[in-house]
């Protein structure tokens, strides 16, 4: 009697130890695509970041470009009518 149930003992703690083993697999799993999202996630959001930096700079070099031309055309009219 005692070997029968050493025996169930022992698949008992075989089955235990499997499941444990799917168990911390899974979690594993679910932790690398987390970690794989939020690195995409950070991906996009630093291609954001850069795309909008640029447009800014584009902007910003629009903007200056405004000014020399309307200073330039100032000058010449200062100029011209001088």
């Amino acid at each position: 009697m005692k070997r029968k149930n050493l025996f169930f003992f022992v698949r008992n703690e075989e089955k235990l130890r499997t499941n444990f083993n799917k168990e911390i697999d899974e979690l594993k799993r679910k932790y690398e695509q987390s970690v794989e999202k939020q690195e995409e996630k950070m991906k996009y959001d630093l291609q954001q970041i850069d795309k909008l930096s640029v447009e800014k700079k584009l902007l910003h070099e629009n903007e200056k470009q405004k000014v020399h031309i309307s200073l330039l055309n100032k000058s010449n009219n200062f100029l011209f009518f001088s």
